[in-house]
């Protein structure tokens, strides 16, 4: 590819991250919040020592300290107090845009828990009647950034930095009525964060106009949503088991929101300016109804479960607002400056339902050594009314690994693949005025790695 082609198709994945949102948003207030790189699929991260190596697919079959997570109903087939931990060692995430130029991927070799949880078991409990658990997981963590220019009209530069996640402390108790029938609930705290930094800019220099435009956010938040859940697993026959779990949305206990932008145009001879900055801003996110049914087969030599994930939709919100208004000066051809206010645009939110599933099962190939697979689906809740900050990609996943479990200690090593795209769009190049056709598309790769002990 030659120099002048690699340049070009830079520009066009510039201009595309800019113009994602309508263009005629940019002459609105609107214009603080570019277009962001987060996503908000509720599967991506994989929790557990067998389970992750399942894809998840462990409603009917949990019973270790996972089950605070999967089903809390599973905390009652624990019978020694154990310890678990697991994580996403390695994860790398490559983005690109079809039929444009390659955009730079990101890699980092750190450790990324996924959970930690402990469970009283009979020895400490004294009781063949209930159970309890800790647990803290992280089932939304999404990092990623992008940077780069071109030195050639227009000249261009982009760096975003977006950083999303959720963490969920929670207690769980499981009653076990009768020797086939166990039920659970668990209580916990949904701590959400989001913080996204995005400077965009460019100039385009001709022999008679030299036009040029600067966008600049930070913006973040946080809130704390009291939440719960409800668990059931009933063992239909012998090997054959159904496990149920309900996750409530939560009640917001508090939050925090802060909000700082510039956009400055210079078009022809006319200069704007428009100023914001709010560090007690307004920020809320929601989240919604969970409903997971599971179907299993267990056995001393293999088990199969097939998962089924409703995630309901969430109605229009104020995700960010703000009391204080946008202040706008532009500048007149006869060099007097007019300053006038603008009410905050306020960024709304929504999620629309989703249906997920997930296939996992095991075989045994020593009383030691197990085997495990799994496949999933992780389709986008980002509404097409709200991407002006989320963007919408439909993804599936793979996963693969091996375990090895001794009296007290074991551990699980493995592989998991997840991909997906987004729907096709349009968008234009303000410099040649033509539009191209692409979709945005992304695949990460993760190894996992768990321990447990009982003890």
């Amino acid at each position: 590819m030659s120099e002048r082609s690699s340049r070009a198709g830079l520009r066009h994945v510039l201009w595309l991250v800019i113009l994602v949102t309508p263009a005629a948003a940019y002459g609105q207030a609107t214009s603080l919040f570019p277009p962001s790189l987060a996503i908000t699929n509720y599967e991506r991260i994989l929790v557990g020592e067998q389970e992750a190596l399942e894809a998840g697919a462990f409603v009917a079959r949990v019973s270790d300290t996972t089950a605070g997570w999967y089903n809390p109903a599973g905390l009652a087939l624990v019978e020694n107090s154990g310890i678990g931990a697991s994580a996403t060692g390695y994860e790398y995430d490559s983005i690109s845009l079809e039929g444009l130029q390659r955009s730079s991927g990101t890699s980092s070799l750190t450790q990324l828990p996924s959970f930690l949880g402990a469970a009283l078991g009979k020895d400490v409990l004294h009781s063949d009647f209930w159970r309890i658990g800790f647990s803290i997981s992280k089932p939304i963590s999404w990092s990623q950034s992008l940077g780069g220019g071109t030195e050639s009209a227009p000249r261009i530069a982009y760096s975003s930095g977006v950083d999303f996640s959720t963490l969920l402390p929670t207690i769980s108790v499981a009653l076990a009525p009768a020797r086939s029938l166990r039920i659970g609930a668990g209580v916990g705290i949904a701590i959400t964060t989001l913080s996204e930094v995005q400077t965009i800019s460019a100039q385009n220099l001709t022999t008679t106009t030299a036009n040029a435009f600067l966008r600049d956010l930070q913006a973040g938040g946080s809130i704390w949503n009291l939440t719960g859940n409800l668990g059931l697993q009933w063992d239909i026959l012998q090997n054959l088991m159904l496990g149920v779990t309900v996750r409530f949305p939560g009640l917001k206990i508090t939050s925090s929101g802060s909000i700082i932008g510039q956009n400055v145009d210079n078009n022809g001879a006319i200069w704007s300016q428009r100023f914001f900055r709010d560090e007690d801003a307004s920020f809320d996110f929601k989240l919604p109804w969970d409903v997971n049914f599971g179907l299993a087969w267990n056995s001393r030599v293999f088990g199969v479960e097939a998962d089924l994930r409703y995630h309901s939709a969430i109605s229009s919100y104020a995700m960010f607002d703000s009391a204080q208004p946008v202040q706008i000066v532009t500048t007149a051809p006869n060099g007097t400056p007019v300053v006038t206010n603008q009410p905050f645009p306020t960024v709304q939110n929504g999620a629309k339902q989703v249906w997920n599933w997930a296939i996992g099962g095991r075989v045994n190939i020593t009383e030691a050594w197990s085997v495990h697979a799994g496949f999933f689906s992780d389709y986008s809740p980002t509404d097409t009314n709200h991407q002006d900050f989320f963007r919408a990609v439909n993804m599936y996943g793979f996963t693969t690994g091996a375990r090895l479990a001794g009296e007290h200690l074991s551990g699980s090593l493995g592989f998991a693949l997840n991909w997906g795209s987004s729907n096709q769009f349009t968008v234009g190049d303000p410099s040649t005025g033509q539009t191209t056709t692409t979709r945005l598309s992304i695949v990460s790769y993760y190894l996992l790695y768990a321990i447990a002990y009982k003890f």
